[in-house]
């Protein structure tokens, strides 16, 4: 019960700040580094190193939300036909200046995601069954006044067994 507050707690104010306009992004806006990721998993934690560009084809500055920088994206897996959501980054909630991005532009990101397989008792909690498949980046950015859902092409992501 304690977990599912606390969760609530760093969620819920998070949720109601992330409203979206209708319509997805061109996927095109954010390229990850690689086709394919290799993740690790050591006493149901998962851990894995990605990296990303964002274009800004929006014909005006975009905008990345964040607590001192853009705050990392969700990730996304395929499963069936359905893009389910796996991970949601905990993120402080402080409000620091946003990080332009000028017409045309491109800014890179890497980060690190970890989180507990379910069972785990660890937040964020990797929220899927199994850990392989394929996989996609979203991540807010505000365009044209606008919070958008800018999403990445579709990657594959295999495990290394780290036990």
């Amino acid at each position: 019960m304690m977990r599912l507050l606390l969760t609530l707690a760093l969620l819920l104010p998070l949720a109601a700040c992330d409203t979206f306009s209708a319509g997805d992004a061109d996927p095109a806006r954010i390229r990850t580094d690689a086709e394919a990721y290799t993740a690790r998993v050591a006493d149901r934690i998962v851990e894995l190193s990605l990296a990303f560009t964002y274009v800004n084809v929006s014909g005006r500055t975009a905008y990345l939300h964040g607590c001192g920088g853009p705050a990392p994206p969700s990730i996304e897996k395929r499963v069936g036909e359905e893009w389910v959501n796996v991970y949601n980054p905990v993120v402080a909630l402080c409000q620091s200046p946003l990080t332009p991005v000028a017409p045309g532009d491109t800014y890179r990101y890497e980060f690190t995601p970890r989180a507990g397989l379910p069972g785990s008792n660890v937040v964020p909690e990797w929220d899927a069954d199994g850990v392989e498949g394929t996989y996609r980046l979203v991540w807010s950015v505000e365009e044209r006044g606008d919070r958008r859902r800018a999403i990445s092409n579709e990657f594959e992501l295999s495990v290394e067994d780290g036990n």
